[in-house]
This record gives structure tokens, C-alpha cells and sequence, in this order.
């Protein structure tokens, strides 16, 4: 019998976390009534050159590793992830959703996003199932048979030991885990991250006065700040503006802003036209996080005696460029 899976489908990750899922090139599936955007009078034109003839950023196809699934294996999992676990985790999706979902119909539609990491690679005597949320993560988008956008699937980009057998999960492996992370769709979003590339750069050039000076870049969240979906677009101003955050605080110059959910995705707040979202001025360097370690079990003791635990620690290393904690602003 397989190994059931969570929603974020590995013990070592909640461990971790104790201390505080072929490429499309069609458009993302879009909520009911969502506007159509006219996204180049947002840009300048070296922006608007990555527009395609469809008015849709040309994003990320592949990932620039070469140890890293790729879109179409993104997708092939993710089809096994709705065969085998989506079912299981139908309660809490359909609360996320807002409404039923008939998992028998969930195809991945729209665009895969790839979120880069803000971390630099783990050694590799870190047990993968950690090593993996802090790794980039293919977000792909789950449509029902009405294409309406329903499940949005954070499959880990270091996800490459993962067999599937006639459109099934394989067992997992020891050291697994963290593959996959799954949440229901609330209606007001366009994008299996909330805001689709094309409504960050509209809401934000529209809020803002500025245009952007080059394509998003999507950004992965931080475990310790947020679910997968919580990754934010990096938005490149034209020029530098005076901004204050919710909290009062004046940033006088900031010219790369970030839109989306961020920390707040998961506690069922539609996304609005103020998604704007600026680093706070502490931001960690490295992220401390221990894990368990299992011993072999001792000789002559019972086959089913617990084993022995002993505690391990892994570092992850921010990027210097990128920030992972944030704050709202306007």
C-alpha cells in the first residue's frame, strides 16, 4: 500500500517547521469575470518585448538547473498527485475553494509557474524532504472539466526521485517528503499564486504612476513565512518612488517592489488591488532548522521498538539579492 501523503506530504517538513504539486503556453485559467488587462501600457518597451502575440508574458519554461524537474514532469506529478492524494484532501480544499470539486475532472491548465528559490542549494547530506521547501517550486494550476482554476499544486522543483507508474504515485523513499503542497482556489483569483503576471504589472503600474522595466520574476515564498503559494512577483520600476508601509514606515526610494498574497495566502483573503508588498529591513541570513535523525535499531531488541532519535541541524542560506520577509505597503 503507498505511503499516504499529506497536504504537504512529508513528516520532515512539519519537523522542520515545528520551530515556529509538456508546457502550456495557452493562458492561465482566469476566475469568473476577470477583467481583461492591458498590460503594455504598464511596461517600458524592453518589458513589453517579453509580451507574446497573445498579450501574456513569455515566463520561465524550464528550470535553469539541470538537477531540477522539469514543466512537463511538474505536470506528470501533479496529474498522479490528483489520482492518488487530492481525494484524501478533499475537505479542506473544498473550504479553500469556496465549493465541491470533482477530482475526477482536475486537469493542469494554464501556465506552470516556476518560482525561484531565495535560498542557495543545501548540502547534499541534508535529507532531501528537507532541502525541499527551501528550493525552487513548480505552482501549477488545476482546472475542473468547466476549466474553472480550483486547486493550485506547489510541486518541489528538486522533486526528481519520485517514480510514477501508470499516472500513480511510487512509494517514498527514506529521507522523502515535502514533494508536493496543495490549496484550494478562492474564486477572486487568476493564477495558482493569486495574481497572475499580468494583473501584478496592471494593479501595480495602475497604483503606483510607474512602469515596469522588465518581465516579473516570480519569487519563492519561505517556509518559515509562507505557503508555496504565497510566492510574490518581483516588479523593476523606472524609477524610484516614496512609499510607507501599513505600519508607518517610510521607504523613500524603492524601486523594486514585490505583488501577491505573500504571508497572507491561506487565510482566505481574496486577492484585492493592493497587493503591493516591500522587504522588511531585517531580513535573515540564515535559517537554522533541525531535524531528526534515526539511528539503526539496537541488536536483540524487538523488530517494532521504537528507533533511536538522535537531532541534526541543516542551514539554509539566504540569497543575498532576495528577501524573504515582507511587509504591505501603498
Amino acid at each position: 500500500m503507498k505511503e499516504l501523503r499529506s497536504r504537504c506530504c512529508g513528516i520532515l517538513l512539519l519537523a522542520a517547521l515545528a520551530l515556529i504539486g509538456c508546457h502550456d503556453s495557452g493562458p492561465d485559467a482566469t476566475a469568473p469575470h476577470a477583467p481583461v488587462l492591458n498590460v503594455a501600457a504598464f511596461v517600458t518597451n524592453a518589458a513589453q518585448a517579453a509580451l507574446g502575440p497573445n498579450g501574456l508574458f513569455q515566463l520561465p519554461t524550464e528550470s535553469p538547473n539541470a538537477n531540477e524537474a522539469t514543466s512537463a514532469r511538474a505536470r506528470q506529478l501533479a496529474l498522479a498527485w490528483v489520482a492518488d492524494i487530492g481525494p484524501q484532501l478533499r475537505g479542506l480544499l473544498e473550504r479553500e475553494h469556496g465549493s465541491a470539486i470533482d477530482f475526477s475532472s482536475l486537469m493542469p491548465c494554464g501556465r506552470p509557474l516556476y518560482a525561484t528559490a531565495a535560498f542557495e542549494p543545501m548540502a547534499p547530506d541534508v535529507p532531501i524532504g528537507i532541502r525541499r521547501p527551501y528550493g525552487a517550486q513548480w505552482i501549477i494550476g488545476l482546472c475542473d472539466g468547466h476549466g474553472v482554476l480550483t486547486v493550485s499544486l506547489a510541486v518541489s522543483a528538486l522533486t526528481t526521485d519520485v517514480e510514477t507508474d501508470a499516472g500513480h504515485l511510487g512509494p517514498s523513499k527514506p529521507g522523502s517528503g515535502s514533494e508536493f503542497f496543495a490549496m484550494g482556489v478562492p474564486s477572486s483569483w487568476d493564477s495558482p499564486v493569486g495574481l497572475s503576471p499580468e494583473r501584478a504589472v496592471a494593479q501595480m503600474g495602475a497604483a503606483l504612476g510607474a512602469r515596469i522595466i522588465a518581465p516579473p520574476v516570480l519569487i519563492a515564498a519561505s517556509p518559515t513565512e509562507a505557503y508555496p503559494q504565497g510566492a510574490l512577483w518581483r516588479l523593476d520600476l523606472e524609477h524610484p518612488l516614496a512609499l510607507k508601509t501599513h505600519s508607518g514606515r517610510a521607504i523613500a526610494a524603492a524601486q523594486t517592489i514585490y505583488a501577491g498574497l505573500g504571508a497572507r495566502v491561506g487565510r482566505l483573503i481574496a486577492v484585492s488591488d493592493s497587493e503591493l508588498n516591500v522587504p522588511l529591513a531585517d531580513q535573515p541570513d540564515d535559517i537554522a532548522i533541525p531535524y531528526p535523525v534515526y539511528t539503526n535499531r539496537l541488536s536483540g531488541t524487538d523488530s517494532n521498538a521504537a528507533r533511536p532519535v538522535q537531532w541534526a541541524s541543516a542551514h539554509a542560506r539566504r540569497l543575498q539579492e532576495v528577501p524573504i520577509r515582507f511587509e504591505l505597503a501603498r
